[in-house]
C-alpha cells in the first residue's frame, strides 16, 4: 500500500484545517480548562512562556511555565499572577482587533505585557507593527498581581482625623471595611494559580496543554440514584409524583399541562 500526500484537491484550504483542529483543541472541555482563544498567542510578560487559561469564579490568565513537573509552582518562577480573561477581550475590542481566534490568528503575532506594568497591553501585529493599548479592571480584586503592603495612613472619618496602620494595595490604601474581602480573594485567586495542573497534550492530540484535567479532580465519590424496589410502572410513576411533591392519588382528568 502506498499513502500520496496532496495528491486531491482539498476541499478546505490547509490553513483553515490547521485552525479548525486547534479550535477544536482549545475548546475541549474533556482535556480540561477550555484555552480558547488565546493560547500561544498571550504570552508571560517575565517568561516568554505562553499562558494558560484556569477558572476561580471568572476566567483568568497566567504562566504555565516549562518542564516536565505538571504543578504550576514547580514549573514557573513567576509571580502568582492572574490576568481576567474580560479585560484582554475589552482591550482587544479597544483596539479594533478581533477576539475569534481565526481572524486573530492572522492578525495578531503575540499578545504580551510591559514587565511589571499591568496596565498596559502590547499587540505585536504579523506586519511588523506593535501596539499598546491601555487595559483596565473592573475592580481592585480583578488586578492581575496585588502587591500588599502595610504602611501608617492617615484617615478622616466624619469630622475626624485618625491615624492607623493600613493595608496598601499596589500602593494604593485599603479601606478597612473591604480588607477581608478584598484580601480573601486575592488569597484564593493565589492559591488558584499554584496548585495549576499542567499535563502535556496526548502524542495523537494537538499542541495545547490540559489545564486542571478531570483526572486530577479530587474523587468525589460515585454518583447514586434512588431505585425503586419493583420495575413495575407504577412504583415508578409513584417516585416520580414524590420527587415533584405530587400526591399519591390525583383524581383522573385533573392532571394539567
Amino acid at each position: 500500500q502506498y499513502y500520496k500526500k496532496d495528491d486531491h484537491t482539498p476541499i478546505v484550504d490547509q490553513m483553515i484545517f490547521d485552525e479548525a483542529n486547534t479550535m477544536l483543541a482549545m475548546r475541549s472541555t474533556r482535556r480540561g480548562t477550555v484555552q480558547y482563544p488565546f493560547y500561544g498567542t498571550l504570552l508571560c510578560p517575565y517568561c516568554g512562556a505562553p499562558m494558560v487559561c484556569f477558572h476561580c469564579k471568572d476566567y483568568y490568565w497566567t504562566c504555565g511555565g516549562e518542564g516536565d513537573a505538571f504543578k504550576r509552582s514547580e514549573r514557573s518562577n513567576c509571580p502568582p499572577y492572574a490576568v481576567e480573561m474580560k479585560s484582554l477581550e475589552r482591550a482587544l475590542r479597544r483596539a479594533k482587533i478581533p477576539t475569534v481566534y481565526g481572524p486573530m490568528h492572522r492578525i495578531v503575532e503575540s499578545l504580551t505585557f510591559p514587565e511589571n506594568d499591568w496596565n498596559h497591553l502590547i499587540i505585536r501585529l504579523r506586519d511588523g507593527q506593535e501596539k499598546v493599548v491601555p487595559i483596565t479592571y473592573p475592580m481592585r480584586t480583578k488586578e492581575p498581581l496585588l502587591v500588599v503592603t502595610e504602611a501608617p495612613y492617615e484617615w478622616k472619618w466624619m469630622k475626624k482625623t485618625e491615624t492607623r496602620m493600613t493595608k496598601f494595595v499596589n500602593g494604593n490604601p485599603i479601606d478597612p471595611c473591604r480588607e477581608r474581602l478584598i484580601l480573601q480573594s486575592f488569597e484564593r485567586r493565589r492559591d488558584a494559580v499554584n496548585n495549576l495542573m499542567i499535563l502535556p497534550p496526548e502524542p495523537y492530540e494537538m499542541d495545547v496543554p490540559r489545564v486542571n484535567p478531570r483526572e486530577t479532580w479530587p474523587d468525589r465519590g460515585p454518583a447514586t440514584f434512588s431505585k425503586p424496589e419493583d420495575d413495575n410502572f407504577d412504583n415508578f410513576d409513584n417516585a416520580e409524583d414524590a420527587a415533584f411533591g405530587l400526591p399519591d392519588d390525583i383524581p383522573e382528568g385533573s392532571e394539567t399541562a
